[in-house]
């Protein structure tokens, strides 16, 4: 059973987030504001490294994965170390790893290719080479959702 829970009018759940020992939930959270506020509870907790947070980003797995795995499903590797806010609330609603397919997640159109001397550049819509850009999840290509994200990640603009 999946619930919100509520004690004196605490939200719990939320609370459990915030201090980073849960994950937001993104298969049950629905687009409104308060679902959307535990996609940035975790990521200010993860930010703070707090609870789960604590460790190498490599290490975090969220419990669907862990789930997915022990049951032994295939399952993509997906890493969860550049997580935003946007991001989770992206994947709201659906099911299985974020990964899953190559297309991009929701909103983030952002192409991040890497070309054969292992640079890594990242395409915006519009932008010359974006249409001849594909993704190949499998060699480490992704989506971003923003600029600022792909820089972060370590990701450069095409000269």
């Amino acid at each position: 059973m999946v619930a919100k829970v509520f004690v004196a009018g605490d939200d719990v759940n939320a609370r459990m987030v915030e201090t980073g020992y849960a994950w937001a939930y993104r298969r049950y959270l629905r687009r409104e504001p308060v679902d959307e506020s535990y996609c940035r509870l975790e990521a200010g907790a993860r930010a703070a490294g707090r609870g789960v947070w604590v460790g190498a980003p490599e290490k975090w797995e969220p419990p669907w994965i862990f789930r997915a795995r022990q049951r032994g499903d295939n399952v993509p590797d997906s890493s969860y170390a550049d997580e935003t806010a946007e991001r989770c609330i992206a994947a709201f609603g659906k099911k299985g790893p974020r990964s899953a397919g190559s297309g991009p997640v929701a909103n983030c159109r952002i192409k991040g290719n890497i070309n054969s001397k292992g640079v890594r550049i990242y395409h915006e819509p519009g932008r010359a080479s974006y249409a001849s850009t594909d993704i190949d999840m499998k060699k480490g290509e992704r989506w971003f959702c923003s600029v600022a994200e792909a820089e972060r990640a370590g990701w450069r603009a095409p000269k």
